[in-house]
């Protein structure tokens, strides 16, 4: 799974709206939005700004750690 792929998904598990996103980064939802429907991998650091709304955390823990919840990116 892409970077994009990751925050639609974990947008879809927490039910976070793309508005909600948005406002929550200082970015319009018609950005993210676009982020959705262009795919790809976006930077590290826009991607952890883009998570934080939908509850989630960009982080980096070794593989035999890491939990079932998570989304995994690669």
């Amino acid at each position: 799974m892409d970077g994009i792929q990751a925050l639609y998904e974990a947008a879809r598990r927490s039910d976070t709206p793309v508005t909600k996103i948005g406002l929550a980064t200082g970015r319009s939802a018609a950005y993210v939005s676009s982020r959705f429907s262009k795919g790809g991998n976006p930077s590290a650091l826009i991607l952890a700004e883009l998570l934080e709304p939908c509850g989630y955390k960009l982080c980096a823990v070794p593989e035999k750690e890491v939990p079932k919840s998570a989304i995994e990116i690669g």
